[in-house]
């Protein structure tokens, strides 16, 4: 069982099946490293009465209230972190690299991820508090400390101590190799126009800082008679937002002020890159941008001038020169030991 030293408190994650109802994730390869692993907390609609008196007379515990709480992560390329991306993403397609023990997962946007949830565990002293179902909002990567960080917005249906599945952490374990976490100084992003020729080294740009957001928005109902929130669903379009900062204005980038205000578009990749798995491929998670347009741009003051800009990630109408297939506003390719499909 657990421990009061969050450290030594075992935490983990499954796909699940139905709606407000736990999968038991105390299994191999389940296991999860979160930063903040005990962040969700229980909501619960408190019922009272407006009725006059001299004093408070009823209160009493109603149905669950959306449990919404982030998980944040130092990213890890075989983490399971890469399960919750590709449940936000919806699509998992696998394909081996060469005959070797590196895996790609293609993960790519689809218009609706109904059905596609997860099941929370983790240990708190001597209970396991447990999300029986829980949805990925929004996805945003940031720079923690010189590595990638991955922060994960989830919606929960409610949080729970006494599981009749689970009942134990002590068969999981984690996948993959977990000392392999993507480096921002190994980082490289591309970026040109978007009409232009496929992206290679010599669009490079150096950065000091990024952030990137891959938001769906979602609604959190209540139906009569329900003890927690329907799965969610979308009730406006995904958002994708990149946000680029520069140590130093240079010829690339200020003339990104003109290219605001042109409407000149920009496809981008962001590449990091870890080390061997076997033959030439490597750990690596790559994010696609087919179409960014810039919608904000600043040369702040400074005794060095830096640069900093806004981008959205829109739908295209073909794929640019260099990303075959890729329309929609973001594509996330990863290389790693994972054999089979984070959504199987």
């Amino acid at each position: 069982m657990g421990s009061i030293l969050q450290r030594l408190n075992i935490s983990a994650v499954k796909k699940g099946t139905t709606w407000g109802t736990e999968v038991n994730v105390n299994v191999a390869g389940a296991g999860i490293r979160p930063q903040n692993p005990g962040a969700p907390q229980a909501k619960v609609l408190m019922l009272q009465d407006e009725v006059k008196g001299a004093w408070e007379q009823y209160l009493k515990a109603g149905p669950y209230e959306a449990t919404d709480f982030n998980l944040d992560f130092q990213y890890h390329y075989d983490g399971n972190e890469n399960l919750l991306l590709a449940l936000l993403f919806g699509s998992d397609t696998v394909t081996q690299q060469g005959a070797t023990s590196a895996y790609q997962h293609a993960l790519a946007p689809i218009p609706d991820v109904s059905g596609l949830f997860f099941t929370y565990a983790t240990e708190k002293g001597s209970k396991i508090h447990v999300v029986p179902s829980a949805k990925v909002t929004k996805a945003t990567f940031s720079v923690d400390g010189g590595l990638l960080k991955l922060s994960l917005g989830c919606r929960g249906s409610h949080l729970i101590d006494n599981s009749a599945i689970i009942t134990s952490l002590s068969a999981v374990t984690e996948t993959g190799n977990l000392k392999e976490k993507a480096a921002f100084f190994k980082g490289k992003c591309r970026i040109n126009a978007q009409s232009g020729s496929a992206l290679q080294d010599s669009d490079a740009v150096t950065l000091k800082n990024i952030s990137i957001e891959f938001d769906r928005k979602m609604d959190s109902e209540l139906a009569i008679g329900g003890t927690y929130i329907l799965e969610p669903k979308e009730n406006d379009k995904p958002q994708v937002k990149v946000t680029l900062e520069f140590p130093r204005m240079d010829t690339t980038n200020a003339a990104y002020l003109q290219d605001w205000t042109a409407g000149n578009e920009k496809k981008m990749d962001l590449t990091f890159q870890g080390s061997l798995i076997a033959s030439t491929y490597y750990y690596t998670t790559t994010l696609y941008f087919p179409r960014l347009v810039i919608e904000d741009v600043e040369y702040a003051d400074s005794k060095i001038i830096p640069a900093k800009v806004v981008l959205r990630g829109l739908v295209a109408d073909t794929a640019p020169t260099g990303m075959t297939g890729m329309t929609a506003p973001i594509y996330c390719n990863i290389i790693n030991t994972v054999q089979t499909s984070y959504l199987t």
